[in-house]
């Protein structure tokens, strides 16, 4: 019972991380600070085409996330490692919790042998 709870526990963090819309960073109030912002994105820009999005998603929001991190004053290198690193934790998060919700399904169908059933927490 405790996986089938963690694993539901994750995946309804992970849809809501997946749901919510990102929230826009406050506009600079210099201009030398909206500078510094558009250079970095265009370098963000540039490690994107060469790297590519990685484990990101080619979405709007994903865009979005990557653009507020920048506003907030994050570098371009700084931005992508960040974002590749909460991306990859969101699907491990994904990847775990559909695995449980399968283990448990393939339990309560009654198609796993009984000595794998006996060994599972659930």
């Amino acid at each position: 019972m405790k996986r089938f709870t963690a694993a539901a526990l994750a995946a309804a963090t992970a849809m809501s991380l997946a749901v919510a819309p990102a929230q826009a960073a406050p506009k600079p109030n210099n201009e030398l600070e909206g500078a510094r912002q558009g250079v970095e994105a265009f370098k963000l820009l540039g490690i994107v085409g060469d790297k590519g999005l990685g484990a990101a998603p080619e979405t709007e929001g994903a865009g979005q996330m990557m653009g507020g991190s920048i506003e907030a004053g994050s570098s371009a290198e700084e931005t992508y490692r960040a974002t590749q690193a909460g991306w990859i934790l969101t699907w491990i998060a994904v990847s775990v919790a559909g695995l449980g919700l399968i283990g448990y399904g393939a339990k309560a169908a009654g198609v796993l042998p009984p000595q794998l059933a006996g060994q599972l927490p659930f």
